[in-house]
């Protein structure tokens, strides 16, 4: 279950442990791919800035561990996991997205937390079950890890060709798809049970449509060139 907290950010009741903090936030935030913006919410967070990591993102699948106290500078990448190795590592991961999907992962037995991007590339060649399968070399069992699926395009609105319609309810069913339109949430669902992932560790909103929700987060393919900005769903250790 979803909910906003009195800052605006979306957050998910899946998470209860107070050492790790997450968010998805919204248009009242700014376009979080300026810098300041994500300086802003760390601060308001009570998180140094430096220790928010986010990729470069190419729509791949590209996924990189974090090493606390590497210098980073952002590779092309769309999938990022880290694994606290000591109770003072405070470490925050960002995925930014205007219609595709961000996804935040979590196992606290294992203290492994993760953010990605996908799109309907992304989703295609199984981001979700990358990342599961990258924490799983890392430490965690399936049935340890859980997947937080942020505001993303719907199937009320994600109209493609015939071609990725057939492409998709062959690899993930027909309830991937309608008539014309994918459900981004139900292929990212079905590569996560596949993969082991309990059906009540998975938490998303279906309601929250960004673009039928364009008043409240950016929408890639509602907005023009000057008004484009995207959200970021984060998670970290305190």
């Amino acid at each position: 279950m979803f909910k906003k907290s009195s800052s605006g950010l979306y957050q998910s009741t899946l998470i209860q442990s107070p050492s790790i903090i997450h968010g998805i936030t919204t248009r009242e935030h700014g376009n979080m791919q300026d810098e300041t913006n994500r300086d802003a919410l760390m601060q308001s967070l009570g998180i140094s800035s430096d220790r928010l990591y986010v990729g470069k993102q190419i729509h791949s699948t590209n996924i990189q561990i974090i090493t606390f106290g590497d210098e980073y500078a952002g590779a092309n990448t769309d999938g990022l996991l880290y694994k606290k190795e000591d109770e003072h590592e405070c470490v925050v991961l960002g995925a930014f997205a205007a219609d595709c999907v961000p996804m935040l992962f979590f196992d606290e037995k294992q203290q492994i937390i993760g953010a990605a991007h996908a799109g309907w590339t992304g989703v295609w060649h199984h981001m979700a079950k990358r990342m599961i399968e990258r924490m799983i070399e890392m430490g965690s069992s399936a049935h340890d890890i859980h997947i937080i699926i942020g505001p993303h395009i719907g199937k009320c609105c994600y109209t493609v060709d015939d071609a990725r319609i057939k492409k998709f309810s062959i690899a993930f069913g027909p309830s991937s798809v309608t008539e014309k339109t994918l459900n981004l949430s139900v292929a990212i669902r079905t590569d996560a049970r596949r993969m082991g992932i309990l059906e009540e560790h998975i938490d998303e909103n279906e309601a929250l449509c960004t673009s039928c929700n364009d008043s409240e987060f950016y929408s890639y393919r509602k907005l023009t060139k000057e008004t484009f900005g995207e959200m970021m769903a984060f998670i970290g250790f305190k």
